[in-house]
């Protein structure tokens, strides 16, 4: 994958006349970020602004990622959605489509070659979390199985760059274990943005931004266990 960056260059978000999101500036690079913060501290609309769902009020987000001469080019955002998968909070689909026609839609809207789509799925349901939703409508799935066909949706085109908001809700360990390791190998060649405010869900090293009603308060290389990180959880995210 070619070396994508995100450049947020002082993009604030005002919704409904109230301020969201401070302006502040920073670069999303390959790897994987950790958004976190308290409920309510602005992550879910950062993501909203990075996927192009939410417009800034103030500043701008662009993409860039380097050329074949070696420098850096401009992305236009119609083109970046090619290569972005995304889950947000709240995931439906189209509720009266079954799950296993929706990803294939899905996979179609994404580029895949339609002689593959069907073996592409098939990977997929041989989970047993996942074949056991295959023929489901999409109205009819709680909570955590929209959560489950929304990761697979948003992963199952290879995407070079991941946006996830608070992905693993409503989800068992095993069924956590399974996306997340999914999720590390997206990260180890492209680019995952994640929300979260449990620890449990920082699973690897990256880089993290702290979110605190609005603010950036932190940005900088993390280690998962054994920091200052959990003493922040502990004390300050809830």
């Amino acid at each position: 994958m070619k070396d994508w960056q995100i450049h947020w260059e002082d993009a604030g978000a005002v919704l409904t006349g109230t301020r969201i999101l401070h302006p502040f500036r920073h670069r999303f690079s390959q790897g994987m970020t950790y958004v976190v913060g308290n409920n309510g501290a602005g992550k879910s609309t950062l993501l909203k602004l990075l996927t192009g769902v939410v417009s800034p009020f103030e500043g701008d987000v662009h993409f860039t990622r380097r050329s074949s001469k070696g420098g850096r080019e401009e992305i236009p955002a119609r083109e970046v959605r090619r290569f972005l998968g995304y889950v947000p909070q709240v995931f439906t689909g189209y509720p009266q489509m079954r799950v296993e026609q929706y990803l294939r839609f899905v996979a179609i809207h994404h580029g895949l070659a339609r002689c593959i789509i069907s073996e592409v799925l098939e990977s997929w349901f041989r989970h047993p979390t996942l074949a056991a939703l295959r023929k489901k409508r999409m109205k009819g799935l709680s909570g955590g199985e929209q959560r489950k066909v929304g990761l697979v949706q948003a992963l199952l085109h290879h995407p070079h760059i991941l946006i996830l908001d608070e992905p693993f809700v409503g989800l068992d360990i095993e069924e956590r274990l399974f996306f997340q390791a999914h999720i590390q190998r997206i990260a180890h060649r492209g680019m995952v943005i994640m929300s979260t405010h449990q620890l449990e869900d920082i699973s690897m090293e990256g880089t993290l931004c702290i979110l605190e009603e609005g603010n950036l308060i932190h940005q900088g290389f993390t280690k998962v266990k054994g920091t200052w990180l959990e003493d922040f959880f502990a004390a300050s995210v809830k």
